[in-house]
């Protein structure tokens, strides 16, 4: 390649006898232009081995497939072979002898889940739960609540969704098992549906349609079963459902045929701990119980699931924006899926108040009824 220098501009002519001409808008002087054809002509000699080497490469492989056919020699068609893959591999010289790479670097930040990631041992793992322990009652004087209800339709290939608007209330928690939920209606602020479980007993009263339904948490499958015995639909929701959600159960480490095993889980955002419950079925054969997910960064309860003896998931319960209480770390927010009672419920708490000592005896326990509310029994299907 050879380079000349005339006033502004360069002169360029390579051995493919293309001409270039790249004005400058400055005067060069002859030693920059001298220094420019040195950079010019180290590119050229790239080019040249290059090309020659890729018409080596072709001139053999077309001889290798003409003794092996027995066909007659291509010049030609070996000349522009060697054309033709030059062509093709142009660019790629093109951007090595320019100084341009191919790979590129892209910083990636890590989320601040991962980033501040804590290490904590089996036994601070498990004092996380038993803190829980601690709670002898809880309230909350305003939750919203929104349930959506799922059904398989079209032979169990799709799902069809029944999404209720959120609305109001209050809720207390009691131990051992006592949970008082009041449902408000919007606007007017009056009671929609009053539930209180106490153990194994379950309750409903609705004011507006003057109807008290009960049942047990126990049950299975629940349906509305008037006086008359016809059925109308199933109760899906359970006490026992939302207790165990808000107040998780702590692990007994010695009880018997339990083990414990610990892992760790990366997702997108957080780092977690996992504790596995296991239950001895028939030794050797272990079955998983429930899994509590540990954030690790705030070492705060993120996800429990609870599964059936099919291994199948009862519950998955999930935990949003903890705040600080009594030196306990609790949920503004909790998402309930029920997969096998085909139910989802998101709680939304404003605030929280732990170990009320002024909580009344009868906090548990329905307002008297009138004498003409009907009473229907929740069986189990």
């Amino acid at each position: 390649m050879r380079c000349f220098h005339a006033g502004n501009a360069i002169l360029l002519s390579g051995p493919f006898g293309v001409k270039y001409l790249q004005p400058f808008g400055l005067a060069i002087s002859k030693r920059q232009a001298a220094g420019i054809q040195v950079f010019f002509s180290g590119i050229n000699r790239k080019l040249t081995s290059i090309f020659y080497f890729v018409r080596f490469t072709a001139l053999l492989t077309i001889r290798a497939m003409r003794e092996t056919l027995e066909l007659p020699s291509f010049r030609v068609i070996r000349y522009r072979t060697g054309i033709l893959l030059l062509s093709a591999l142009f660019p790629v010289i093109w951007i090595s002898a320019s100084g341009c790479s191919i790979k590129t670097k892209i910083k990636v930040d890590v989320p601040q889940g991962i980033r501040q990631a804590k290490t904590a041992s089996h036994e601070e793992l498990l004092e996380i739960l038993r803190r829980y322990d601690k709670v002898n009652n809880l309230s909350c004087n305003e939750v919203e609540l929104a349930f959506t209800s799922s059904q398989k339709i079209e032979n169990g290939t799709s799902l069809e969704l029944d999404k209720y608007k959120a609305v109001g209330g209050y809720i207390l928690l009691k131990r051992p098992d006592s949970v008082h939920l009041v449902i408000k209606a919007p606007i007017v602020n009056s009671t929609l549906l009053d539930v209180v479980s106490v153990g194994d007993d379950f309750s409903v009263w609705s004011p507006r349609e003057n109807r008290l339904y009960a049942g047990k948490n126990s049950a299975r499958e629940l349906m509305m079963e008037g006086p008359s015995g016809e059925k109308d639909f199933a109760v899906p929701i359970r006490g026992s459902h939302i207790f165990e959600a808000i107040l998780p159960q702590s692990i007994v480490p010695d009880a018997p045929d339990t083990w414990v095993v610990r892992e760790q889980q990366v997702d997108g955002r957080s780092s977690y701990y996992v504790l596995s419950i296991q239950k001895e079925v028939k030794w050797p054969i272990m079955r998983t119980i429930r899994k509590i997910w540990i954030e690790r960064s705030g070492l705060t309860i993120a996800r429990q699931q609870v599964f059936g003896d099919q291994d199948e998931v009862v519950s998955d319960i999930r935990y949003f924006d903890e705040v600080r209480k009594e030196g306990l770390s609790l949920p503004k927010r909790i998402q309930i899926d029920r997969p096998l009672d085909k139910y989802t419920l998101d709680l939304r708490f404003t605030d929280w108040k732990v170990n009320s000592p002024d909580l009344p005896e009868d906090a548990f326990e329905l307002p008297p009824l009138p004498p003409n509310a009907e009473v229907v029994h929740l069986k189990e299907k």
